[in-house]
């Protein structure tokens, strides 16, 4: 294909770009990759179990500590559905 020079001072001719997709975005809520998250809490919740019975032996027992990591982990999981789907309705707009 051969094509013209453009003269000084002009833009080229508008045509097709190739570095661009012709598909549309999809649509639709995208899934929320949680897993992360979720064993990102557990660890860091073993992590301060460790540690308090290391500081403070007896203090708290362990089924303080399991009641606390399943809240813990129903709460962050609440906020990052609710983030999730904040960030997508103001996407949408």
């Amino acid at each position: 294909m051969i094509t013209e020079p453009t003269p000084a001072g002009q833009a080229p001719a508008p045509g097709p770009d190739p570095a661009r997709t012709t598909e549309p975005a999809p649509r639709g809520p995208r899934p929320v990759r949680s897993g992360p998250i979720v064993w990102g809490a557990i660890v860091l919740v073993a992590c301060a179990f460790v540690a308090q019975q290391v500081l403070a032996p007896g203090t708290l027992d362990a089924t303080a500590w399991v009641t606390a990591l399943v809240l813990g982990l129903g709460v962050l999981l609440l906020v990052a559905g609710v983030a999730a789907v904040v960030k997508q309705s103001r996407r949408g707009r």
